[in-house]
């Protein structure tokens, strides 16, 4: 059985090409429509295929280097969006909690941290070069009477980014690396 494992070349033409594609529709539905108003249905549909193809090349000729120039030194897994990720502490619960909110505090951009029912702790980024803003949560469960799980997950604020620059990896890795501290 051969496994075939995609080269960071690979993820980065998927990426790219599910990025775009799916804004290249978005505009020549939507030019389409406005343009068929105006010089009628066939000719309105031809104009929305040709914006949507050129503002499609604009925008790769102009975002594809500015992605590559902010990621090109990470791995391939932070060119997802969304970021999570696992971490076990040892301690007492309520310490810990304690020490997640002050980590999350110390992200650079956060503006507001909110703690929800002592399990969850949201925190919201201001807006930046790399994403309108993020929305980091830290989840704790406790798994026995010594161990506290957290759950890490860092996204962007709107849904429908497609690109964040790497930014939400970051988020995560900082978390994760002040948290590690924690039992050393």
């Amino acid at each position: 059985m051969t496994i075939f494992l995609s080269s960071p070349f690979e993820s980065r033409t998927k990426k790219y090409i599910n990025a775009f594609g799916k804004i290249s529709i978005f505009m020549a539905v939507f030019s389409a429509l406005v343009m068929s108003i105006k010089i009628g249905l066939f000719h309105g549909i031809i104009a929305g295929c040709i914006i949507s193809i050129i503002g499609t090349i604009l925008m790769s000729l102009v975002l594809v280097p500015i992605d590559y120039w902010f990621t090109r030194k990470l791995p391939v897994e932070s060119l997802a969006v969304r970021q999570e990720r696992d971490i076990k502490l040892k301690g007492e619960f309520n310490s810990i909690y304690i020490y997640c909110v002050e980590v999350i505090r110390n992200i650079k951009g956060v503006i507001k941290v909110e703690k929800n029912d002592n399990r969850n702790i949201i925190g919201f980024t201001r807006t930046n070069m790399s994403s309108i803003g993020e929305r980091i949560s830290l989840e704790l469960s406790q798994l026995d009477q010594e161990t506290i799980n957290i759950h890490i997950t860092s996204r962007p604020i709107i849904k429908y980014t497609m690109l964040d620059y790497g930014k939400n990896y970051k988020n995560v890795e900082c978390i994760t690396n002040q948290l590690a501290r924690y039992n050393a």
